[in-house]
C-alpha cells in the first residue's frame, strides 16, 4: 500500500474516531440534562400546582429563585378573588417540542387566561369612580381607610361576577428554561408572567 493511501486511510480513522469521541460526548451531556424532567414536562407541572392554588409550590419550577404569586396575607381582599379567577381561567397549550441550545432551551407556548383588559372595561361600566380608582391605584389613597373593606368586597363580588362569563386571551409565546441545580426551570420573564395573569404580550 502506497504511502499516501495509507495517510488517507490515517486520516479517515482518525476522523471516525473524533466524531465517535463527540457523538458520545454530546450524549453523556444530554443524559446530565435530562437526568431530570425534560422542560415541556416542567411547565405542565408548573401549571398543574398553579392551577390547585399551590402557589408557593409554583417556584420550585422557577429559575433565580423567583417567587410567581405572593401568598402573605393581604389587605385587599379583591386580590385575592382577582387571582383565583385567574386560575380558574387559565390554560395552555405547547405549540411545539423544546428546542435545546445548549444549558437553555426554548419552546412556542400558547397560554390562555382572564382578560384583565376586558375585566377593567366591565368593572368602569360595573361599579362607581370610587372602586374603580381604588381598584387602578395601588397607593389606594383616594380611598377612606374606614371603607376599604367595603369597597374591596364590592370589587370581589364584581370580579366573581365577570368571572364567570368572562372574556379570554390567548397569549403565544417563546417560554424560556434554563438548566440551573440539575434540574429545568422555567424563566419567569415578564412576557410568560403577563401570559399567565391574562395581559397581552408586546410582540417584538
Amino acid at each position: 500500500m502506497s504511502k499516501q493511501k495509507r495517510c488517507v486511510r490515517y486520516a479517515l480513522a482518525f476522523l471516525v474516531v473524533t466524531m465517535l469521541f463527540m457523538s458520545s460526548g454530546c450524549q453523556f451531556g444530554t443524559k446530565i440534562m435530562v437526568s431530570s424532567d425534560p422542560p415541556d414536562k416542567v411547565l405542565e407541572q408548573f401549571f398543574t400546582q398553579l392551577k390547585a392554588g399551590n402557589y408557593k409550590a409554583c417556584d420550585a419550577y422557577l429559575a433565580n429563585n423567583a417567587t410567581f404569586v405572593v401568598t402573605d396575607a393581604t389587605e385587599y381582599q379583591f386580590m385575592d378573588t382577582l387571582l383565583e379567577a385567574t386560575v380558574q381561567h387559565v390554560s395552555y397549550e405547547m405549540a411545539g417540542k423544546p428546542q435545546y441550545h445548549g444549558l437553555q432551551a426554548t419552546q412556542q407556548v400558547s397560554i390562555t387566561s382572564l382578560s384583565k383588559e376586558a375585566l377593567l372595561v366591565w368593572l368602569k361600566e360595573h361599579i362607581n369612580q370610587v372602586e374603580y380608582d381604588y381598584l387602578e391605584q395601588s397607593d389606594k389613597k383616594n380611598v377612606d381607610p374606614e371603607n376599604k373593606e367595603d369597597v374591596s368586597g364590592v370589587l370581589s363580588t364584581a370580579i366573581k361576577e365577570y368571572s364567570q362569563n368572562g372574556e379570554t386571551v390567548t397569549n403565544t409565546l417563546t417560554v424560556h428554561y434554563v438548566f440551573s441545580e440539575k434540574k429545568w426551570k422555567i424563566q419567569a420573564d415578564p412576557d410568560f408572567v403577563t401570559a399567565v395573569f391574562g395581559g397581552v404580550v408586546n410582540e417584538q
